[in-house]
C-alpha cells in the first residue's frame, strides 16, 4: 500500500525512472526462479503438458497476436482549418475569438490496412490490429475447446471463435469538445502576433453496435453465469477520457510581397508542450501504460492430474482477472487521450497567399510546414517470431516438467501482453495547407474551401531497454506510419457594432472526404468575435 501511494505521488519523470528500475530487477529473474516460487508439483505439471499436446495449444504461438502495436494517428486540433486565421474574416487591430466546438470520429483508423479483393478500408477494425479473424487461428482455438476433458465445461462455453469474431467489428471512436481560444493583435501595419490555445475534454472508446454488444454480453454471461452489465463494462475497460489543455501556439507572421489586389506573406510558429490532464477517468477510466507480465498460473487453474479433472472454485476471477489485464493492456494502447502533440516541442513556417478579387469576393490560403522534437513516451513492443516456432521448441524441449509448463505460459503473456519502454520519439513532418473563398452578400459572409492535411512517418531515436530486448524487438510494427486527410469546410459569418465593441458571430463546420491512416471525422460550432 505504501509503495503504490509512493508511485502515486510521482512525477512523471520519476515514474519512468521506478519503471525502469523495475524491469531492471524483472530481467534478473530467472525461469529457475519462477518455477520454484511456483506451487505446481511434478506429476501436476506432467498432466498439464500432456493436456497441452494433445491439444496442440502450442501452435497458438506460431504467428503474433498483435498485427500491429503502433499508437492510433491523432491529429491536433491547431491544425484544423476552423482555426486557421485564412478562414477568418479581415480582424481588427486586437480580436480575441472563443470558439465552442464538437468533434468526432466514429471509425478512426487503426492501421493502413486494406481489402485487397475489393479495395476497401478494413483499417478501421480491430480485425486489422489484432490476428483474431485468421481462419487458422480459429480453427485451432476450437479445437483446443472440444479437446478439453468433459468435466471442464465451464471453460469449454466460452465460445472464444464466436466472441473473437464479433470483437473483430470493434471500431475506434474518438470526440472531443470544449473551447478554443485564438488572440490576434495588430504590431505593425505589415506585422500581426497570434496566440492559440485550446481546453478540452477527449474520450476515446472501442466502439460497437447494440447487436455486437448483446453477442458478447450472452458469451460472458454464459461464462460466468451472471448477467453482464454492458454500460458499468465499458466504462471500466473500454472508454478512457480526460480534460485539459491542448499545445499553446506563438506565431507571428509578416508580408514579403504586395500587389493592389494581392499578394503574400510569411512568419514562424512555436508549438509549447502545455498540453496537462487535469482529470482523467470522468466517465470512463484511465491507465498509463505499463510494461506488465503476469503469468497465468494453470496448475493453480484447474488440478488435471485428478480423475475428473478438479476446477479451482475461484477459476472465474482467475481467468477474469488475466483476461481482464490483457483487455485493459490493450485499450492502454489504443485509448490514450492526447490533448496536443503529447509534450513534444516544435516549430513551423507559414505562407500566407491573397488575393482580393472584387469587393465581395477574396481568395485566402495558409501553408504550414511543422517540425518537432524527440520526445520521451511510452510505446508497446513484440518480439520478432523465432526461427523455429514455438510449438517445435516446446516438443523438443527436454526441460523438467514444472519448467517446460512455465516456459508455455510466459510464450501465453508474451503473446497477449506486448512489452512497454520508454521511448524517444520523433514524430513525422506534418503539412497543413488550406485554400479558402469569402463571399460577402448583405452583411453577411460566406466561407468555404479545402483542407489537405500530412504528418510523415515516425520515427525511434532510442528505445530504453537492455540492448540484448531491443534487437529482438519488432520495430517495424511499433511505428505509426504516415498519414493524411483531405476536408471541406464552410463558415458563415456576421459582424454586430456596439457603443464600446464590435463584435462578431459565426458558425462553423468541416468534414473529411478523403483519408488514409487516420479516420473520417467532422466538426461544427460557433465562434464570437471581441474587436477591441
Amino acid at each position: 500500500m505504501l509503495l503504490g501511494t509512493a508511485l502515486f505521488q510521482t512525477t512523471r519523470a520519476e515514474d519512468d525512472m521506478l519503471d525502469d528500475d523495475l524491469d531492471a530487477l524483472l530481467y534478473s529473474i530467472t525461469d529457475e526462479d519462477l518455477a520454484t516460487l511456483r506451487s505446481c508439483e511434478p506429476g501436476e505439471a506432467l498432466s498439464w503438458i500432456v493436456l497441452l499436446t494433445i491439444t496442440e495449444a502450442a501452435k497458438l504461438f506460431n504467428q503474433d497476436f498483435y498485427k500491429k502495436t503502433s499508437i492510433p494517428v491523432a491529429r491536433n486540433l491547431i491544425n484544423y482549418p476552423d482555426f486557421l486565421l485564412c478562414t477568418y474574416q479581415d480582424p481588427s487591430e486586437k480580436q480575441l475569438t472563443t470558439h465552442v466546438f464538437y468533434n468526432i470520429s466514429s471509425k478512426k483508423a487503426f492501421t493502413q490496412d486494406l481489402d485487397t479483393d475489393i479495395q476497401r478500408v478494413v483499417g478501421n477494425r480491430i480485425g486489422s490490429y489484432l490476428n483474431i479473424e485468421n481462419k487458422e487461428f480459429t480453427e485451432l482455438i476450437k479445437r483446443i475447446l472440444n479437446n478439453l476433458p468433459v468435466s471442464l465445461d465451464p471453460l469449454r462455453n466460452i465460445k472464444l471463435p464466436n466472441l473473437l469474431r464479433v470483437i473483430g467489428d470493434a471500431r475506434l471512436e474518438e470526440r472531443r469538445m470544449g473551447l478554443f481560444w485564438h488572440y490576434y493583435q495588430q504590431m505593425s501595419p505589415d506585422t500581426y502576433f497570434e496566440c492559440k490555445l485550446p481546453f478540452l475534454w477527449m474520450e476515446r472508446n472501442l466502439n460497437f453496435t447494440r447487436e455486437e454488444k448483446q453477442q458478447i454480453s450472452e458469451q460472458l454471461s454464459s461464462f460466468t453465469g451472471t448477467c453482464v452489465n454492458e454500460q458499468a463494462f465499458a466504462e471500466k475497460h473500454l472508454i478512457m477520457d480526460a480534460l485539459g489543455t491542448g499545445t499553446l501556439e506563438l506565431s507571428v507572421c509578416t508580408k514579403i510581397f504586395e500587389r493592389p489586389s494581392w499578394g503574400f506573406g510569411g512568419g514562424a510558429c512555436l508549438y509549447l508542450p502545455t498540453d496537462y490532464h487535469f482529470a482523467t477517468g470522468l466517465y470512463g477510466t484511465y491507465f498509463q501504460p505499463k510494461d506488465q507480465q503476469p503469468l497465468l498460473d494453470l496448475c493453480d487453474l484447474v488440478k488435471v492430474s485428478t480423475l475428473p479433472p478438479e476446477l479451482n472454485p475461484d477459476y472465474e476471477k482467475i481467468l477474469s482477472d488475466y483476461g481482464l489485464a490483457a483487455l485493459d493492456h490493450l485499450s492502454s494502447a489504443l485509448l490514450q487521450c492526447p490533448l496536443g502533440y503529447d509534450k513534444h516541442l516544435g516549430a513551423g513556417l507559414k505562407l500566407n497567399p491573397y488575393w482580393h478579387i472584387r469587393d465581395d469576393l477574396q481568395y485566402k490560403g495558409q501553408y504550414i510546414l511543422e517540425f518537432f522534437l524527440a520526445q520521451d513516451e511510452k510505446r508497446f513492443f513484440v518480439e520478432n517470431l523465432p526461427k523455429i516456432p514455438f510449438s517445435k521448441s516446446f516438443a523438443d524441449s527436454t526441460l523438467p516438467g514444472e519448467e517446460k509448463l512455465l516456459m508455455f505460459e510466459e510464450e501465453l503473456t508474451r503473446w497477449l501482453f506486448p512489452r512497454v519502454f520508454t521511448t524517444k520519439v520523433l514524430p513525422g513532418i506534418i503539412f497543413n495547407s488550406t485554400t479558402a473563398l469569402q463571399k460577402t452578400y448583405r452583411r453577411w459572409d460566406f466561407t468555404a474551401g479545402y483542407n489537405a492535411w500530412y504528418r510523415g512517418n515516425e520515427a525511434y531515436v532510442e528505445i530504453n531497454a537492455p540492448a540484448e530486448i531491443v534487437k529482438n524487438l519488432n520495430i517495424p510494427k511499433s511505428l505509426t506510419p504516415s498519414a493524411w486527410a483531405v476536408k471541406l469546410f464552410g463558415k458563415l459569418h456576421r459582424d454586430f457594432h456596439g457603443s464600446r465593441h464590435d463584435v462578431s458571430f459565426s458558425l462553423f463546420g468541416d468534414a473529411t472526404l478523403f483519408n488514409q491512416g487516420i479516420g473520417n471525422d467532422f466538426i461544427f460550432g460557433v465562434s464570437f468575435d471581441t474587436k477591441f
